[in-house]
């Protein structure tokens, strides 16, 4: 649904992933989502996520891609 990447040095570290989390909660409310999910995110990134509140998705049927998620809502 959404990509987003900034230019390295743009905002102070921590930021944009701050910003993002709170529009990904507006999105949530949005649709009535219960949690955020964040799909096949990147490896190097994955505890960066994980730093912001984001856990390891374990996934039902056999789906292999990874996926991180945190409930919704605004903090």
């Amino acid at each position: 649904m959404l990509f987003v990447e900034k230019d390295a040095g743009a905002v102070p570290r921590g930021l944009a992933m701050a910003i993002m989390d709170q529009v990904l909660d507006f999105v949530a409310i949005s649709f009535e989502s219960e949690r955020i999910v964040l799909d096949n995110p990147i490896s190097d990134l994955v505890s960066y996520y994980k730093d912001f509140g984001y856990e390891e998705l374990r996934r039902q049927g056999g789906r292999e891609s990874p996926a991180l998620f945190r409930a919704a809502g605004v903090r």
